[in-house]
């Protein structure tokens, strides 16, 4: 049981490494803060410090 609760946290922060790629830290400084923290506040923290797009004026 202990195997596939590891495995799905693991998953869950590769998951989280590839959504963070495209951040300043990249994908493995996203996935290792992951793992150190917790895929779930690490998806919280992307979604927070992301900045926001402007929206294009439309002419």
């Amino acid at each position: 049981m202990i195997y596939i609760v590891a495995f799905i946290y693991i998953l869950l922060a590769l998951l989280v490494g590839v959504v963070g790629s495209g951040s300043r830290i990249g994908f493995f400084g996203t996935f290792v803060l992951s793992l150190l923290l917790t895929p779930l506040l690490m998806i919280f923290l992307l979604i927070a410090l992301t900045p926001r797009r402007k929206p294009k004026a439309s002419t």
